[in-house]
Formats: structure tokens, sequence, C-alpha cells
């Protein structure tokens, strides 16, 4: 099978294709939407991993027009931007959305057509709140998923050790402050209600845990 990956950070690219190189599928590259489409046109990748922020041609556009080719391509969002999701779902032009900091498994399951598409709600946050809210959530994913898939594919290949059970460790507690920090931006309206956020209370709560782990003990 053939894969392309599209992504205009090379960081990202190059995660992606590490992921993906461990299986016997092909794995092709393209840095922007434009080159997505061409190589879409002239390889006919059976599945596509799609950046949606791009400059020049975003990923939703680079979607319909590979798809307009008629070569059977499942697209897969890959994006740090849940503000994207209802947008690029609702485009009809996406078989699956994964967050980035993403998982290695998850990659690896989403080429089986496994995951979810629910499409959430934005919460009543505004301005420059959702704002700063945002940009830390896109800033995060990109190192955090490098740091995270890096760390696992360490021990699978070498084994464990103190250091990275240690560094393992940390990089979960970070994750679960930017799955808080999501679920402050964007929540499920059905099962979750406005009232039920505590921000302050909850970041102050999710800081205390990690910081001896990153930071440690002073003596």
């Amino acid at each position: 099978m053939k894969i392309l990956i599209v992504d205009d950070n090379p960081v990202n690219r190059t995660l992606l294709a590490m992921i993906l190189r461990k299986t016997p599928h092909v794995v092709m590259e393209a840095e922007n939407g434009y080159e997505a489409v061409a190589v879409a046109s002239r390889e006919h990748p059976e599945v596509v991993f799609m950046d949606i922020h791009m400059p020049g041609m975003d990923g939703v556009e680079s979607a319909r027009q590979i798809l307009a080719q008629g070569k059977g391509n499942r697209i897969i969002a890959v994006s740090a931007d849940p503000s994207m999701r209802a947008h690029a779902m609702e485009s009809g032009h996406f078989a699956q959305w994964i967050s980035k900091p993403f998982e290695w498994r998850d990659i690896l399951a989403s080429l089986e057509g496994a995951g979810h598409r629910a499409v959430e709600a934005e919460s009543p946050l505004q301005g420059d709140v959702r704002g700063l809210f945002r940009k830390a959530l896109h800033d995060l994913a990109t190192p955090l998923g490098v740091i995270g898939n890096a760390m696992e594919m360490q021990i699978l290949e070498h084994g464990e050790t103190p250091y990275t059970r240690l560094a393992s460790g940390a990089v979960r507690m970070t994750r679960h402050l930017q799955d808080d920090l999501r679920d402050a931006l964007f929540y499920d309206a059905t099962q979750r209600h406005p009232e039920m956020i505590a921000l302050e209370k909850l970041l102050e709560q999710r800081l205390g845990y990690f910081k001896p782990v990153l930071v440690g003990r002073r003596a």
C-alpha cells in the first residue's frame, strides 16, 4: 500500500515517516497542499495523512482536489488545531481525524480504519482566552508528539530504564494537561456543562502533579 504524508512542518513529517516506515507500506512525503495534489495524481496513494494548516493551499482544499481525481484515496486529517475539526469533518473529505500530539498506535490503527469521527462542540470561552488556548494546544502538539513517540520507540527497541520511565511519566502528565486545555475549549455538550469547567483550579492541580517530575525536588 502507498501512503502519503502531507505536512509543512518537517519535524512532523519525519516523525510520521519513522512510524509508518516500520510497516511494509511505501511511504511518500509532501511539504504543502500543492505538492500533495501533484504526488497523489502521479502515485495514487491509498492513504493520505493530511495536515490542515498549511501555507497556500490548506489541507481541506488539498483533500478536495485529491479526492476529485477519483482514485479512491482515504484521507486522514492530522492536526493540532481542534477549532478546525468541525469544518474539516463536515467537508466530507476526511475519513478520520487524529489530534496532535498523536501516539504511534493511533497512526497504525488508522490504517485499519479504526478511530473516532466525533465532532466536538465549542465551549463558551471567548476572545483572548480562546486564542490563548488555541495557541497553547498548537504549540504543545509538535514537541510533545515527538518526545512521547521517540521515548516509546526507544523503550520498544532498547528496553526501559529508570530514566526513560521517568521521562515517559512526565510526557503522560503533560498530555493530560493538554487534554484538560482541549476540554476547556471544546467539549461535548451532551456530557459536560460549562459550569463543570473550573479552569483555574484544574490547571493548578495538573501543574502541581507534573512539576516535581519535570523539575525535581530540591534537597
